[in-house]
């Protein structure tokens, strides 16, 4: 009970709501939308959730780490600011190629709705954290998970299986950013000239570095089921998606919260010239202590039972899980404490380690396809593990590097 009523288990129950109504609803979904829609739906939401990685020119990534709540706010009055350009060029690439919507305006419309939600959404959540309003957090998190898992169910009738969910997904951003509302960002001083070139001089490093990292850290990992359908097609597409959903699920319900905790908290030490280590390796025994067991029991029991629980025609899903979940065991424990990147500034090296995986890991799967599907997802998987501890050993790297040089410069 204790541990709920600290900031990291608030956010966690808030999680843990939203995704298990998510995950609860699939079985129901996946016995109206079947694999074809399954995965035309994916494929757009890979690409919206490229664009929502982005939406932000990244600045929601600096407003938790900014050194007071006038930084904060204008850092994320800076990104919203930015928000249209990112409208504009997702509206583009619908335009010219429109695959990326199967040919469908209503799927189009609804990407550039659901991106402004979903950058609105983005500031605020960290505004709300350093605010200590892990309440309001939480309740819009079990908000968004049901709204995502109801909205399919009631307008699978009156519209087609892609729209349906992409209307989920969208409203789902639109509830989350009202429950939490931060009406400071309505501050007309936001937006003076003198406040919005303040928080770009700031922050101009991270756009410079930082964009071109996320872009490929966000390729590298949502491009793989657009790539999975342009290999083996969109049926396989959409198997290999609803694995993904149901894999990811232990960090969709508490990624996030250790990744904002563990942000804020370095972000603290470092500010009052602490060791940063023992909150990193604690931190690292907290993931493993989740990642390992919860992976390895999702994997087994994917493979076993995949087509008993969603349907006859998603049974071979199982396979692609069990496969997963091999890779998003590591994934679990470097995405959040990837943040201390971003504190010790280090960009570029975060930007070439990217590039790096991105052409190794896609390089794998590309080189593997003539052997299958399943074969393809294997190798891709092992090598994304082998990604995964390297990165571990940059971030620990990086994280001593910035420690040490800081003490040297005060002494």
């Amino acid at each position: 009970m204790t541990m709920l009523r600290t900031p990291k288990g608030t956010l966690v129950v808030g999680a843990v709501v939203s995704q298990a109504v998510y995950l609860g609803s699939m079985p129901l979904l996946t016995r109206v939308v079947n694999p074809a829609d399954f995965g035309i739906f994916s494929v757009w939401f890979s690409i919206v959730s490229f664009y929502s990685v982005l939406v932000n020119s990244r600045l929601d990534t600096a407003i938790i780490g900014e050194s007071s709540q006038q930084h904060a706010s204008s850092t994320a009055a800076l990104s919203l600011l930015l928000l249209p350009v990112w409208l504009l060029i997702y509206l583009a690439t619908a335009i010219a190629y429109p695959q990326a919507v199967d040919g469908r305006f209503s799927l189009a419309l609804a990407g550039i709705l659901m991106l402004a939600f979903a950058a609105w959404h983005q500031v605020l959540r960290p505004l709300a954290i350093r605010a200590d309003a892990y309440m309001a957090v939480s309740q819009s998190s079990g908000l968004q998970g049901m709204l995502r898992a109801l909205s399919p169910l009631l307008l699978i009738s009156v519209v087609s299986g892609p729209l349906a969910l992409a209307a989920g997904e969208m409203l789902g951003r639109l509830g989350a950013a009202l429950r939490i509302g931060r009406p400071e960002l309505f501050q007309k001083s936001l937006y003076q000239r003198a406040s919005l070139a303040s928080a770009f001089a700031r922050n101009a490093s991270l756009m410079k570095f930082g964009l071109p990292s996320a872009v490929l850290d966000t390729v590298n990992f949502l491009l793989f089921i657009p790539f999975f359908a342009q290999l083996f097609g969109f049926v396989e597409a959409g198997l290999a998606a609803l694995a993904l959903r149901l894999v990811s699920a232990p960090y969709a319900l508490l990624g996030p919260s250790f990744a904002d905790v563990f942000h804020w908290q370095l972000s603290q030490a470092l500010t009052r010239n602490e060791n940063p280590m023992p909150l990193f390796w604690r931190t690292v025994r907290q993931l493993v202590m989740v990642a390992i067991p919860a992976h390895l029991l999702i994997g087994l029991a994917a493979y076993a039972g995949f087509g008993w629980v969603f349907g006859a025609d998603w049974s071979h899903a199982g396979s692609y899980a069990a496969i997963m979940a091999i890779y998003w065991s590591t994934t679990y424990v470097t995405s959040p404490l990837s943040r201390a990147l971003l504190i010790t500034r280090s960009f570029r090296a975060k930007l070439w380690f990217d590039l790096w995986g991105f052409l190794v890991c896609f390089g794998a799967l590309f080189l593997a396809s003539p052997l299958g599907s399943f074969r393809a997802a294997l190798a891709y998987a092992v090598v994304k593990v082998l990604c995964d501890l390297l990165y571990f050993l940059l971030i620990r790297r990086e994280l001593r590097r910035f420690y040490l040089e800081n003490q040297t410069t005060k002494t």
